[in-house]
């Protein structure tokens, strides 16, 4: 029974790590709250169910133990009640399937490779928790996958052969009834650390990949700061020149008004008017961020020959951050020029809707591209010469879009490419 327990302890920081992979994998949003409160919540749930295990181990208690540890520990990563309490019932279903299977293995009386009863139990927690991390590296490897975070192939390949490996032993060693309880305790907890160890190597190195990707993705966002500044200082340009030209339009029509020449004055300010009617189209809302970022696109769209149509409806104050909204308005302009490039001048269309509702705030650029698609891993990705920035724009999108519980999605056929965005405003 000694060394039941001594397992069951040290089998638990297992259980406690995998529950941290489930949760980091299930919730969208890291937690804001600071390492040390994180680690001592998980610190906590340990000493909950592992003391309610050894003293009390009635299933029923233990069950609602689990679950109200679990729900409580959801909101280190976000406050949506639903959320939470969804998540940790998935958790708990992922566990409590692991169970059964072990359980049911437990229950096979005749199962001839526990050839020692004394093996039996120290077992069958050690597979259970080993189980258990096994499917959180497949699921956490899968979330990864789908959503394009940064990770190698070998790495989960690694971490599932020690876990298949570890299993492997196990049924060896309980196989053989000439083993004491107290060697194999040692050699399933040594088993446990490597496992442990292995699973760590592979978050630093996932961590390391997915700081990089940051950083590569914080210089395409900071591209539409830079575009913003440069939008600016042509502006002042222009304005200096338009001063300067007023200045000598005045004169001229002082001239002409001093000569008595009325026709000529006017004839030269509808010439005036017809200039300044041709100059750039401008968009001017409520909204600063919107006003600089669209007129920046618009002068880019008109020295590319790209006909533009736009609808916007907006109000000063925006559903997410100014900087955000510029990764995400940016972003999608550029990759729908980009595409105008590839095609002849004359079906050069891009469409900018931009609605500002009751209940949601929408984003819709429609254009033209030539129905040439290139994926890698069923994510979209561009075709530029730079290798090292393929996919960032778009991801740079889905990241910020994501960050506020918003839909992004994209549609297109043969002619056409659509990119929608939308964000669901609070109701107060």
């Amino acid at each position: 029974m000694k060394n039941f327990n001594v397992l069951h302890y040290v089998t638990n920081i297992i259980y406690i790590y995998t529950i941290y992979l489930l949760m980091t994998t299930f919730q969208r949003k890291e937690s804001t709250y600071p390492k040390n409160i994180q680690n001592l919540s998980y610190a906590l749930f340990y000493i909950i169910v592992t003391t309610v295990f050894s003293f009390i181990n009635i299933p029923v208690i233990t069950l609602f133990a689990n679950l109200i540890c679990l729900f409580m520990l959801s909101f280190l990563y976000s406050s949506h009640i639903l959320n939470n309490l969804q998540i940790s019932i998935v958790i708990y279903t992922i566990l409590a399937t692991e169970e059964l299977i072990i359980s049911t293995i437990a229950n096979i009386k005749t199962l001839l490779i526990f050839k020692s009863e004394k093996h039996l139990n120290i077992s069958i927690i050690f597979l259970g928790n080993i189980l258990f991390l096994l499917s959180a590296i497949l699921i956490k490897y899968f979330f990864n996958y789908k959503n394009n975070k940064k990770t190698t192939t070998m790495l989960p390949i690694f971490n599932l052969a020690i876990s298949f490996l570890t299993i492997i032993i196990t049924f060896i060693l309980a196989s053989n009834s000439s083993i004491n309880s107290e060697a194999f305790t040692f050699v399933s907890v040594s088993l446990i650390f490597i496992n442990l160890f292995s699973m760590w190597g592979y978050e630093q190195i996932t961590t390391t990949l997915n700081e990089q990707f940051k950083i590569e993705s914080l210089k395409e966002k900071t591209k539409s700061y830079e575009k913003d500044i440069q939008f600016m200082d042509e502006q002042i340009t222009n304005l200096r020149k338009y001063k300067h030209d007023g200045k000598n339009h005045l004169l001229v029509l002082m001239g002409l008004m001093k000569g008595k020449e009325s026709k000529d004055a006017l004839k030269y300010i509808e010439n005036l008017l017809d200039i300044y009617s041709t100059e750039d189209m401008f968009i001017k809302t409520e909204n600063k961020v919107i006003n600089s970022l669209l007129n920046y696109k618009i002068k880019k769209m008109k020295d590319n020959k790209i006909k533009l149509t736009t609808e916007i409806k907006i109000n000063k104050n925006l559903p997410v951050r100014d900087y955000d909204m510029s990764i995400i308005l940016g972003n999608l302009i550029d990759n729908a020029m980009d595409a105008q490039m590839k095609i002849n001048e004359e079906n050069r269309k891009i469409n900018i809707k931009i609605v500002d509702e009751k209940n949601k705030f929408t984003i819709t650029i429609n254009n033209t591209f030539n129905g040439e698609i290139k994926e890698k891993n069923g994510i979209l990705i561009s075709k530029k010469e730079d290798s090292s920035s393929h996919g960032l724009g778009l991801n740079s999108v889905k990241e910020c879009v994501e960050k506020y519980d918003g839909i992004f999605k994209i549609n297109y056929n043969d002619k056409k490419f659509t990119s929608y965005v939308m964000f669901i405003k609070d109701k107060n």
